[in-house]
């Protein structure tokens, strides 16, 4: 979990989940933290789409 201060300090920051996959997290309490989807948060959720949509299996 990351601490109170840090998600304050965030320009982006997303949640992940079976249902929900990768989803942007604009707002915590009051404090604003994008207009909406961030760069990395559209980065990952896009590449994220990429690997479950496609026919080729990621390596680790």
């Amino acid at each position: 979990m990351v601490g109170y201060q840090a998600d304050h300090d965030a320009k982006d920051m997303f949640l992940t989940g079976t249902a929900a996959e990768i989803i942007a997290v604009p707002q915590i309490d009051e404090t604003k933290i994008s207009d909406g989807e961030g760069e990395v948060t559209r980065k990952l959720r896009l590449r994220f789409r990429e690997i479950v949509s496609g026919d080729e299996i990621p390596e680790d």
